[in-house]
């Protein structure tokens, strides 16, 4: 279940409420760090002063167990923090909560310290053992594949939005020089192709091709840039003649273009019969 979802928040709260449960204490967090690892953030926490956490961050400043943990790579068991030298209490203090007993043990993929995975005072006033230990440090690995797997899919798909951006963009470019369409054109077919799939009840998958069709339709017209023959000129009839005829193949040219692009192979079609009339 874990792994199949692609949403960060609700797995790693699914994983938060598992792991309270796992080791019976009162409250569990994850802890991670921020882009410059200057400080760990509450990503996830549970207990009735989540809230308040959520906008606490854990740093060398701040100090604590967790920061510790975060920085030397090691667990932690402390059954009485009023003992340790490295609690603070400043988050209690803070929280206005009382920690009695923590568990913490960090989340490493690779040799790299994701962040810290947080047990707070074991119910029935027991004691944390070496079985929750165990238990805790599998369940961190097992996060931090997790979030390492959904961060890649969001580099992903970020490089995917803006690469489509900078080739409709390039698209655009050169149709606008060749005098064939006005700033706008891809976005604007797009709209309205899908507005007219949503008529159609047209969704999933098909709704994605349709989209990516309709904006990318145009792309072999990035063909002709090569082509010394790129733009049209009054006083040359025979060129003109040469570039109209290679820009009314572009719809055959854009399709062999992207048909080796395996997220993009639905909408091969699209683009090769673009302009095709009903009757084929």
């Amino acid at each position: 279940d874990l792994s199949s979802s692609s949403d960060i928040d609700s797995v790693l709260f699914k994983i938060n409420a598992s792991a309270s449960k796992l080791v019976s204490s009162e409250a569990c967090s994850i802890l991670l760090f921020d882009d410059e690892k200057s400080h760990l953030y509450f990503k996830i926490a549970s207990g009735m002063k989540a809230p308040i956490l959520s906008r606490i961050n854990v740093s060398k400043d701040t100090g604590g167990i967790a920061w510790w943990v975060a920085q030397t790579g090691e667990p932690a068991i402390v059954n009485d923090v009023a003992s340790d030298a490295r609690f603070t209490g400043l988050h209690d203090s803070i929280t206005d909560f009382k920690t009695t007993s923590l568990l913490a043990v960090p989340i490493i993929l690779g040799g790299q310290i994701l962040g810290v995975l947080e047990a707070v005072n074991k119910i029935g006033r027991a004691q944390f053992t070496e079985l929750d230990l165990q238990l805790f440090t599998a369940l961190s690995n097992q996060i931090a594949i997790i979030i390492r797997n959904i961060q890649d899919a969001e580099n992903y798909g970020n490089f995917f939005t803006n690469a489509i951006e900078l080739m409709v963009n390039a698209i655009e470019s050169v149709g606008m020089l060749c005098g064939l369409m006005s700033s706008g054109h891809c976005w604007r077919v797009a709209a309205l192709a899908t507005a007219v799939g949503q008529e159609f009840g047209i969704g999933g998958e098909e709704f994605n091709d349709l989209y990516y069709g309709a904006v990318l339709h145009d792309i072999g017209l990035l063909e002709s840039q090569s082509h010394k023959l790129f733009q049209f000129n009054d006083a040359n009839e025979d060129s003109n003649y040469l570039l109209a005829e290679r820009i009314k193949c572009h719809p055959v040219t854009g399709a062999n273009l992207v048909k080796a692009i395996r997220l993009l192979r639905g909408v091969v079609p699209i683009i090769r019969h673009h302009h095709e009339r009903f009757d084929g």
